[in-house]
């Protein structure tokens, strides 16, 4: 809450109250005067200076390091003006946030009014197709599983393949074995060998009469059957070179005929005899597997367990997916649109809040006033509710005055009051509000007959805004601290026919005055006459004349010196 401050100017009421007449003031050694029609007042008058009796501490609400103070001791401050400033880099951050989430808000209720596109819909079908597809195969391997397969009949083509495969490995197997039987016992000179060496002389035989024939072979004379002799006697000596080579394989044949057996071709046999055993057999246990087959292994129950929940998980996508087709054909629900604008709302209330705290960081002049003290200075870390400022309050000023204490009864709150000093050109208008302490006289006024010393009554007096330039600048002016004179009035009256109090003289209780009349005898010649008056309000110059006199009446001043 703001706390006001007042300005107060103390006035000191120094002797009596005094009634002024607006005209010129009498002339003692005046011995004639004409009744005119005026204004009178009867004041007090005071003497005392302005004062900032209200200061205002300015504070921020929250604390933080404190980046400017941009006034001042003794400046002048308007209304709303910056004063200081807080460092605001994190609440620019989260208003960044604020506005972003708003932004998210604000597109969530459009989404949620805006119906869905065709494709969105045809996209939530193809799902649907999908996961029933799904659910339909994770069924059918359930059901797999846990339905028992009765043994599938061999075809009897298998069970012959299978007795073909068998006979074939025994036969090789055989081969084999003699083949084995023959390395080990075979000796130089055997059937073999006897074979083997007709083979080589027949050989030689068809090699010998192959070159016969090249050698008795004549060319023709004739050049003209010369191409065909070259191509007979190439083929001649071809024959020739087949036949040598098969020499040379008799010959060969001759050398492992009579050559014993090598290790390594038996160990060869027998490697060979090893593998067409292996062959056998696994034929044999192939046939015998046929022949037997055995029944269908039992299903394992973890198996059946992860396909149900394989179902389970593809049933559920399928639920999941029909109800999101439902809800993109579904027009758009207001209950969403409602729930969407609600959260747009308070987004927007938090960027506001966010926003207001922003402002918060930028101390301002809740009136136009004075600065008085500065108590922080730049760089440091405040605290919330740590003064930073203090200024004084001068939307309204006041001053405080002193009067005469045997003039207390007569001051009334709401009297007018004439505010002077010899700082302003122009008197300015006050009003008293209240009465304050009573004591010891403390400030005296400018005028040096005025009198000093002795108890006084105070009285707080409001300063009125003059509208005038002239009174607008002097107004201006007040500072706490400027002397200035104040005067009270406690009674004016307007347009009443008023005299010197000196022309008035009492004779007997009763009030007269010396009216100038014309003479009777003479037009040229005056005479004066006693009238009765009746008077009212007075001062130390003149006096009201109620009646007994009239406007533009002259009257003389009397000899003695009885006015009062």
């Amino acid at each position: 809450m703001r706390k006001l401050a007042y300005v107060f100017v103390v006035v000191v009421l120094a002797g009596a109250g005094t009634v002024i007449y607006l005209g010129k003031t009498p002339t003692e050694d005046g011995e004639f005067h004409v009744a005119t029609i005026g204004k009178i007042e009867r004041k007090v008058n005071g003497a005392g200076r302005i004062e900032g009796m209200g200061e205002i501490p300015l504070s921020f609400g929250m604390g933080g390091r404190l980046d400017a103070v941009s006034v001042k001791e003794g400046a002048e401050v308007a209304l709303n003006q910056e004063l200081a400033v807080l460092n605001g880099s994190e609440m620019e951050m989260q208003i960044k946030l604020a506005e972003s989430a708003l932004k998210e808000a604000v597109a969530a209720v459009e989404q949620a009014k805006a119906p869905l596109p065709p494709e969105v819909i045809t996209q939530a079908e193809e799902k649907v197709k999908q996961a029933d597809a799904d659910v339909k195969i994770a069924e059918q391997q359930l059901k797999k599983l846990e339905t028992p397969v009765a043994p599938a009949a061999i075809p009897d083509w298998k069970k012959q393949e299978a007795e073909v495969a068998v006979g074939k490995a025994r036969t090789e197997l055989t081969k084999a074995e003699f083949k084995l039987k023959k390395l080990q016992e075979k000796k130089s000179g055997d059937d073999d060998a006897v074979v083997a060496k007709a083979e080589l002389d027949a050989a030689k035989r068809e090699l010998e009469l192959a070159e016969e024939r090249v050698r008795n072979y004549k060319e023709p004379a004739a050049s003209l059957f010369a191409t065909k002799a070259i191509d007979e006697k190439a083929k001649l000596q071809q024959e020739v070179e087949s036949k040598r080579q098969a020499v040379n394989v008799a010959m060969a044949k001759v050398d492992r005929a009579y050559r014993p057996a090598k290790a390594e071709d038996v160990e060869a046999a027998k490697l060979e005899v090893d593998q067409l055993t292996n062959e056998l057999k696994a034929a044999l246990a192939a046939k015998l597997r046929l022949d037997n087959p055995e029944a269908p292994a039992a299903p394992n129950p973890a198996d059946i367990n992860l396909a149900r929940l394989a179902v389970a998980k593809a049933q559920s996508e399928l639920r999941s997916a029909q109800a999101k087709l439902e809800e993109a054909k579904r027009p758009p629900d207001q209950a969403k649109i409602k729930a969407a604008e609600a959260a747009a709302e308070r987004a927007a209330i938090e960027l506001q809040k966010k926003k207001l705290f922003k402002e918060g960081l930028t101390l301002r002049a809740p009136v136009d006033g004075l600065v008085v003290k500065r108590h922080a200075e730049p760089g440091i870390m405040v605290a919330p509710g740590q003064p930073i400022i203090t200024i004084t309050d001068f939307n309204e000023k006041r001053v405080r005055a002193e009067f005469d204490i045997a003039r207390m009864a007569e001051i009334k709150p709401g009297m007018q009051v004439v505010i002077k000093s010899r700082a302003i050109k122009e008197p300015l208008e006050g009003k008293v509000l209240e009465q304050g302490r009573i004591g010891p006289q403390r400030m005296f006024r400018e005028d040096p007959q005025a009198p000093k010393g002795g108890d006084i009554v105070e009285f707080i007096i409001a300063v009125s805004e003059p509208k005038g330039a002239v009174k607008g600048e002097a107004f201006k002016v007040l500072r706490p601290g400027l002397p200035v004179d104040a005067e009270v009035i406690l009674e004016r009256r307007d347009k009443v026919l008023v005299i010197p109090k000196s022309f008035v003289k009492t004779d007997n209780g009763q009030e007269k005055v010396l009216r100038v009349e014309q003479a009777a005898s003479s037009q040229t010649q005056t005479t004066t006459k006693e009238r009765l008056v009746k008077t009212g309000m007075r001062d130390e110059y003149y006096v009201e004349i109620k009646d007994g006199l009239s406007e533009g009446d002259k009257i003389k001043k009397p000899q003695a010196e009885n006015s009062k």
